[in-house]
């Protein structure tokens, strides 16, 4: 979904170790990592992995319905502009996706008023196009923010795509409220949230 930087299976392989020299992931006792547990004491690198695992199969979801489920966990303009694209390719459905390697590579903004965390991604999927099934070979960036000094959700809620505030299943509205509890979820106010999304 990144036109010409998203490339067919065959191709992108030859590029497996390139990425892979090019994007260090921050391993257990790295500082970043160590400064973001010490500020949430809850958060799990594993379960949050797990979380951008499944977050990834739901987007690709997204992209072909007009769900607003995903919009507590992805800015509304990125994926508008994802269903735009979509559309204009003649996506149907995406089927096989493999998430081969996610990796956290940079912490930012502990102090500030957000927190950064930047992702690099290598997967694969299939789009169908009308009748053309296009195997797809994606290498990506993500950058996802959260506000500082919010708590990871419990390990049974990480994964739910509930809303982050109440826990209830009920999408947002067009306003991005929680009909149950009437906040506004879809600001990174209450949960990790993807605010761009780059090809490598």
């Amino acid at each position: 979904y990144f036109g010409n930087a998203a490339r067919t299976a065959n191709s992108g392989y030859s590029r497996l170790q390139e990425w892979s020299s090019n994007n260090t992931p921050l391993r257990e006792g790295s500082a970043g990592l160590d400064e973001l547990r010490a500020a949430d004491p809850h958060f799990s690198r594993p379960l949050f992995l797990d979380f951008v695992h499944l977050l990834y199969d739901r987007l690709q979801e997204a992209r072909s319905n007009q769900s607003s489920a995903l919009l507590p966990y992805i800015d509304g303009d990125l994926l508008a502009r994802l269903r735009a694209q979509a559309k204009t390719n003649g996506l149907t459905t995406v089927g096989d996706v493999i998430v081969g390697a996610i990796r956290i590579t940079a912490v930012a903004g502990l102090q500030e008023a957000m927190t950064t965390l930047t992702l690099s991604l290598e997967t694969n999927y299939t789009e169908v196009r009308g009748a053309r099934a296009v195997p797809i070979y994606s290498v990506e960036q993500w950058r996802l923010q959260r506000k500082s000094g919010l708590l990871s959700l419990d390990p049974d809620k990480i994964a739910t795509f509930n809303c982050p505030s109440c826990g209830n299943p009920s999408e947002p509205n067009a306003e991005g409220v929680c009909p149950f509890c009437s906040q506004v979820i879809t600001r990174a106010g209450f949960a990790w949230q993807i605010k761009a999304i780059e090809a490598q």
